[in-house]
């Protein structure tokens, strides 16, 4: 049945924040661009009435269950997406793909029992690591792939290294990658992968948060989906414009994979009383975008993103980070634009600021070396503006020729693992001083632009080439993810084995 709430009060609610938008700075920083004079009390009582006729919730027989396994549109919805997709089954959830990770963290647990042995791409998403702590996995060990000097970027998985990886191991039950990453480099051949673990006797596991036009869009041109061939998936439709903010989806080609998914959602993972308005969204963009006319769409939005590339890779000292430059076998969503400033004699950090300051603009991503811009259809009539942005930056800024950090992680932490992922992590932790915490075991991620990819995970010792590098890529302008502030003033969370010492978190 509809909530009926008050319309009228409603309205005032939504009239009142229209005007103190000014007063609040995350509204403010939301509204950005939209004319908050032009929400009149007809546009703000219309959509307000909107909304509240869409309020349902699980009460209501005629829309599903939650998950799809009833009859209505939520199942025929999620069977559309499995369509899109090329998998078996779909679950459309209303949370992101962190809770996804980590609801399908306990169901990989419970399959593979008290002994359960991961081995999980090194620049995973915290949800990955924290959803195998919460489902006590026992052991857990990282695939270390190769650092690229020239790009500064990691490699995607390749299957030899993933071969070796599994050889190495032996008792690996499922192999968690993240596919594509977060520039937009994916392994081509995904069946590769997957071949390799089923000689190994390992489930697939992707994390292709990044990927969701994939597979959607691959017949005007966009990449195959990088879940078709996995035992299972998440993807972020919101990341995508597919879904409003917090919308995801969990693909299987697993059925007890599936099933154990929904026994842990069942327990109160997933709302069974969701904004139905999320699903609804979804229902309306997957739709557009199968339709003739999405399709046009999506080749013109591959076209003006190529034009942006180039003219990009046309700025002076500005170079385009291409598939080729990291190996064979490699492939971009056309979507991810990396471009390496180097040249420029900037950080990348330099012109994120300025973009930020001068145009009010923000990038999806800055590192010490590049900067990576997400291209959706706003920027089809736009992209030339952003070009001569940047150009301004440049030639306002920039020092042509003049070198700028070139920074080379340590190798990634091998055989240092001296205490399992949940037990470092649910452990009583401590801020420790980067000189002391070395030789003490690390109790959270902690990562870095270059590599990207955690230098530290739950569980390892702390070297001091780490520390060392940390210091010196947040020095370069680096920011350090899993450190707040300065490392020589916050330090880093250990674990501590001192129990006069008060829990930090």
């Amino acid at each position: 049945m509809n909530n009926m709430k008050p319309i009228s009060n409603l309205g005032k609610m939504a009239q009142d924040l229209a005007e103190h938008l000014s007063d609040r700075p995350l509204m403010a920083r939301l509204m950005a661009g939209h004319d908050a004079a032009s929400l009149s009390d007809e546009v703000i009582g219309a959509i307000t009435q909107m909304l509240n006729a869409l309020d349902n919730s699980m009460s209501n027989p005629d829309i599903d269950d939650v998950m799809g396994r009833g009859d209505g549109p939520i199942r025929a919805l999620s069977e559309l997406v499995a369509q899109c997709y090329n998998v078996e089954r779909a679950i459309i959830t209303p949370h992101g793909s962190s809770l996804n990770n980590i609801v399908l963290a306990l169901a990989i647990g419970t399959i593979c029992g008290p002994d359960a042995h991961v081995l999980v791409d090194r620049g995973c998403h915290a949800s990955v690591t924290g959803g195998l702590t919460l489902a006590h996995v026992r052991q857990v060990s990282y695939l270390n792939q190769p650092f690229d000097q020239d790009v500064q970027l990691r490699r995607p998985l390749s299957p030899e290294v993933l071969d070796a990886a599994l050889t190495a191991a032996k008792t690996v039950q499922a192999v968690w990658i993240t596919n594509p990453s977060y520039d937009g480099f994916m392994i081509g051949d995904i069946a590769a992968l997957r071949r390799v673990c089923d000689d190994h006797g390992a489930r697939l596991i992707v994390d292709a948060a990044w990927g969701a036009l994939q597979g959607l869009l691959s017949d005007a041109g966009f990449p195959e989906t990088m879940v078709t061939a996995a035992h299972a998936g998440v993807m972020s439709l919101h990341k995508s414009g597919i879904g409003l903010s917090g919308m995801s989806v969990a693909l299987f080609n697993d059925e007890a994979l599936a099933a154990e998914f929904m026994r842990f959602a069942d327990i109160g993972l997933i709302s069974t009383s969701p904004p139905f308005l999320l699903y609804c969204m979804v229902e309306q963009t997957v739709s557009r975008w199968l339709a003739p006319e999405g399709q046009s769409l999506a080749k013109q939005l591959q076209h003006e993103a190529q034009s942006f590339a180039e003219a990009l890779d046309a700025l002076p000292g500005v170079s385009l980070v291409r598939p080729e430059h990291l190996g064979p076998g490699i492939i971009v969503d056309p979507t991810h634009i990396l471009i390496d400033v180097r040249g420029t004699g900037l950080l990348g950090y330099d012109i994120l600021e300025a973009f930020a300051a001068h145009y009010g603009k923000d990038l999806e991503k800055a590192t010490l070396s590049s900067l990576l811009f997400l291209f959706g259809s706003q920027h089809v009539e736009a992209w030339p503006e952003i070009v001569s942005d940047l150009g301004e930056i440049i030639e306002r800024g920039g020092r042509i020729g003049q070198p700028v950090p070139k920074l080379c992680p340590p190798p990634e932490q091998i055989g240092t693992t001296v205490m399992p992922l949940h037990e470092a992590q649910l452990s009583r932790h401590r801020q420790a001083l980067p000189d002391e915490a070395v030789g003490m075991i690390a109790a959270q991620p902690v990562s870095a632009y270059p590599p990207g990819s955690a230098l530290l995970q739950p569980g390892e010792v702390i070297r001091q080439d780490v520390v060392d590098y940390l210091r010196a890529v947040q020095a370069a302008g680096s920011r350090l993810k899993g450190i707040a502030g300065n490392i020589d003033t916050v330090g880093l969370t250990v674990v501590d084995r001192n129990p006069t010492h008060n829990n930090s978190n």
